[in-house]
């Protein structure tokens, strides 16, 4: 099974986006690319928020928020700290066909990045994180993930709920911000 580090190696620093990415990123728009690891799909996105690491965080750990703001979550139906840094917490997801169940342990560092890897449940391994990073005027933020389901799965379908799912997670996420902090 892959280490969360097969994963984290893999990430596209802000330095390395082409001209056209760097450009978006500046004008505020969601800026993803397709990541692969371990043999796994992956994809990340970044967006420039003028908001602090503390106040997205407020919302990024806000689990019992995340089915009335997050794309996709119908429901969390439980959060178990299993310390003052990790947490448990049970997803069911909408899925094309069906719910999908799982479990995730979600561990912090406030209020710089928060890592999760599949604990439990519907898919074969899930492996991301958001990295909250400090700028000037707001925060760089960085959501990626990488998701194994455990059978197969057309790779142009794999490519379209990645990139359309991870964009929509991360504006969803960008909406919550604004709505409890104001646009800025």
């Amino acid at each position: 099974m892959p280490e969360l580090s097969d994963f984290e190696n893999v990430l596209i620093e802000v330095g390395r986006l082409n001209r056209a990415q760097s450009r978006a990123l500046e004008r505020g728009k969601i800026v993803q690319s397709r990541l692969r690891a371990a043999g796994i799909d992956g994809a990340q996105a970044l967006v420039r928020l003028s908001y602090t690491p503390e106040q997205i965080w407020e919302v990024i750990a806000d689990y019992a928020s995340f089915p009335r703001w997050m794309h996709g979550v119908r429901d969390i139906p439980s959060v178990e700290w299993t310390t003052a840094e990790t947490a448990r917490v049970a997803y069911v997801m909408q899925g094309p066909f069906r719910d999908v169940r799982y479990t995730l342990i979600r561990s912090h560092q406030k209020p710089e990045r928060v890592r999760w890897t599949r604990h439990s449940g519907d898919l074969a391994g899930i492996w991301g994180g958001y990295d909250l990073m400090p700028e000037t005027a707001g925060t760089l933020v960085r959501y990626w993930t990488f998701v194994d389901p455990g059978f197969r799965v057309p790779a142009p379908v794999r490519a379209f709920f990645t990139s359309r799912g991870i964009e929509q997670l991360l504006a969803s996420a960008r909406n919550e911000i604004v709505r409890r902090h104001g646009d800025m």
